[in-house]
């Protein structure tokens, strides 16, 4: 499942119809938004979710709200149901209204915070753990609590306890100060690329995904879909000076062939591994990113790869292409026979 945030403090204009189309065409399921505030009047926020609620409804996309337990005694479920709002997520909820809410509505508990006792005590109170997920409030850093190690290890019981679990990945621009001031939820590592947050959080067992802002590029969209459905990492290389006649094509898929080395990407593609080599690129030409040649020892022909750490270690290579500096956090994501769809571009 994927979803996305629309910020209930902004008017809907049809900036927000535009977006919500442009998520949707990529595949999109469903809006998040937030009724918590301290900003804007609850009954502004609200009329905003009614209208927000009849653009996703004329593109099949789910309404997922998140309020406090005191904002839902302002409304009745019934309305929010009736306006098309199929999962809550709740905020300072006590366990026994999660039991009773879970009866009639997807619901969707702290997962950091989601402790054996809580679980003991939603089974005692026959919660229905079909409507029950859990989503972070927060991405693992260690200066706020939350270790890898941890995060792991609790969503391998989550899992086991049937919840599914839900994590915030950021847009393509960093922000100075959490997005959600004042709200409870903030994305993950905010200085990543959108993919590397999804392939981190998948690494920590994490089932869904939803982009905690509004600014993700048709780019990383399509590096997303291409991942999510065929889990290859979509990269471009700009060209360096004349391609090899055989990787003139838009675009090649390799895989990653040997990670032995710990300074290069080894590329491999089934039909042909061995490229023209001739002459090598002057040494200071060579870092992180480079597409390069080198030498293979047999003739004419050589070998491709991206370089990844110590470039001043790589000599007699030859440069055919750099990838901008942006996409090199996913040279770290990139695992022994990962594929990879390399675009050389001008």
């Amino acid at each position: 499942m994927s979803i996305f945030f629309i910020n209930l403090e902004n008017e809907v204009s049809e900036n927000v119809e535009l977006k919500c189309e442009f998520y949707r065409q990529f595949g999109y399921e469903g809006a998040f938004l937030s009724l918590i505030s301290s900003t804007e009047n609850f009954n502004i926020l609200l009329q905003r979710l009614y209208a927000t609620e009849k653009i996703c409804q004329k593109l099949d996309l789910s309404l997922t709200v998140e309020l406090t337990e005191d904002e839902l005694t302002l409304i009745h479920i019934d309305n929010l149901q009736k306006k098309g709002v199929t999962r809550l997520v709740l905020h300072e909820f006590s366990m026994e209204r999660v039991a009773a809410l879970s009866q009639a509505v997807s619901v969707a508990v702290s997962a950091e915070n989601f402790s054996k006792d809580d679980y003991a005590f939603l089974t005692k109170m026959h919660a229905n753990f079909k409507n029950v997920e859990a989503w972070y409030n927060r991405y693992p850093e260690a200066h706020k609590g939350l270790t890898e190690g941890f995060v792991r290890q609790h969503n391998i019981w989550l899992h086991s306890k049937g919840l599914k679990v839900t994590g915030f990945i950021p847009g393509d621009y960093a922000f100075p100060y959490s997005f959600f001031e004042p709200y409870t939820t903030i994305e993950s590592n905010r200085y990543d690329l959108p993919l590397v947050s999804v392939i981190k959080l998948a690494n920590l067992y994490t089932d869904n995904i939803c982009v905690a802002n509004n600014l993700l590029s048709e780019e990383s969209m399509g590096q997303l879909k291409i991942y999510s459905l065929h889990h290859i990492l979509a990269l471009e290389a700009k060209i360096n000076g004349d391609l090899p006649d055989i990787l003139t094509n838009e675009s090649f898929l390799f895989y990653n062939s040997n990670i032995a080395n710990g300074n290069e990407i080894n590329l491999t593609e089934q039909n042909a591994d061995k490229y023209e080599f001739n002459q090598p690129s002057k040494t200071s030409d060579v870092k992180i990113g480079s597409v390069i040649l080198t030498d293979s020892k047999q003739a004419d022909l050589g070998k491709l790869s991206i370089v990844t750490k110590s470039p001043e270690k790589v000599s007699g290579a030859r440069v055919v292409g750099q990838l901008p500096v942006d996409e090199w956090p996913l040279l770290d994501c990139c695992e022994n026979q990962q594929q990879i769809i390399l675009n050389f571009v001008k």
